[in-house]
């Protein structure tokens, strides 16, 4: 029992005051009557093949859907966008009407929030982010989580 807790609860090594503190790091369950969509983008270098996934879950770390794509060749950066944008449009399609997005790169959850910033190569990929958060009927929440907390996307 002790080792399948070791295995799926990551400890994360955190200095405090000059002191070095463990701390846990897992998935944290959206607020009640929220949805959580995890989602990432990877590549085998940069630009490589790459590919994404995601899950979206209930409040209650129940299933409700998943996913995993093939982006073609581009950089990681540009899959992770990809990855969150199909993540997001499906949430849409299945008609969520709150969701908390979880992912490990804090670029990425930046670009997306900064209406300054353009994108470069991936100002397609941030504007599809953003009309769709700005879509009606629906709330949308972007946070950065650590890799051991997004594991289920990777």
């Amino acid at each position: 029992m002790e080792t399948w807790k070791a295995l799926n609860e990551p400890l994360q090594s955190h200095v405090n005051n000059g002191r070095k503190q463990e701390i846990l790091i897992k998935w944290t369950a959206p607020p009640i009557n929220w949805h959580a969509l995890n989602s990432d983008g990877a590549a085998r270098g940069s630009p490589r093949p790459t590919g994404g996934r995601g899950i979206i879950r209930d409040c209650q770390g129940g299933l409700l859907r998943a996913f995993s794509a093939n982006f073609g060749i581009c950089s990681a950066y540009r899959a992770k966008l990809k990855a969150v944008a199909y993540g997001l449009d499906l949430a849409r399609t299945l008609g969520i009407k709150n969701l908390v997005v979880q992912m490990d790169n804090q670029a990425c959850i930046q670009s997306i929030q900064s209406e300054e910033y353009v994108g470069g190569e991936c100002f397609h990929i941030l504007n599809l982010c953003r009309n769709i958060i700005k879509q009606t009927n629906w709330n949308v929440k972007l946070e950065h989580c650590y890799r051991e907390g997004n594991r289920v996307a990777d």
